[in-house]
């Protein structure tokens, strides 16, 4: 009688402890997942976002600039020359900066918005770049796409920094993946979200870009330029 008594006591004790600890890391795994969001809430109710002064021409200059920089460079590494993807973050978060180009018809196929990371983000009109571990910052540079996998963030693709401004991606898991904040057209003037260094896009551009991915027998290249 009194073994099964402490038996039921340790067994109970056993079950607390196990639903306790089962509860915080739902909790952490929770929290992690919803951050991004609850991070955002505040600059949604402030109007504190303030985008980078920029000439819409000059950017999009800057963008096909890169494109036959980047088209020089697949060609001598042996990479994809079908397809180019370039995101410029001197055009605000709101507008379409995520661009994929046809490598051999030399024309733009799609844009679509992405988000930068809150570390990059000062809230005055300008960003700040960052290779380090931790700060949350967007890295500049080309980046050769990786293997896909299933995440946190879902599906989504390791990111292989090939610059010194970025060669640290894998090491600080800087992955191109989608989020349900970001929406597919473009807003108005405000925050489309933040993430913690990654290009973070919608879900359907995301299947977009796996359609052209797929499809590509040699690595993509992403550039990120300012």
């Amino acid at each position: 009688m009194k073994l099964n008594f402490i038996t039921t006591i340790i067994m109970t004790v056993l079950l607390f402890c196990t639903c306790n600890t089962t509860k915080q890391i739902s909790d952490y795994t929770n929290y992690a997942e919803q951050g991004i969001v609850e991070n955002n809430k505040n600059l949604y109710t402030s109007n504190a976002y303030l985008a980078p002064a920029y000439q819409l021409g000059v950017e999009l200059s800057k963008v096909k600039k890169n494109l036959q920089e980047l088209k020089k460079y697949a060609v001598a590494k042996g990479l994809n020359t079908d397809y180019y993807f370039i995101i410029n973050m001197r055009l605000p978060c709101y507008k379409k900066r995520f661009f994929v180009y046809s490598g051999k018809k030399d024309s733009l196929l799609k844009t679509a918005l992405v988000a930068h990371g809150i570390g990059t983000e000062t809230f005055k009109g300008n960003l700040v770049f960052s290779n380090t571990p931790n700060s949350r910052q967007s890295s500049l540079g080309k980046y050769k796409i990786g293997v896909s996998y299933t995440g946190m963030w879902g599906f989504s693709y390791r990111l292989h920094g090939l610059d010194s401004s970025n060669n640290k991606a894998l090491e600080r898991a800087i992955v191109l993946h989608s989020h349900k904040i970001i929406q597919d057209e473009e807003t108005d003037e405000s925050a489309i979200g933040f993430s913690h260094g990654c290009p973070m896009v919608s879900a359907n551009f995301l299947k977009t870009l796996k359609g052209y991915i797929s499809k590509s027998k040699k690595p993509i290249l992403l550039s990120i330029i300012y």
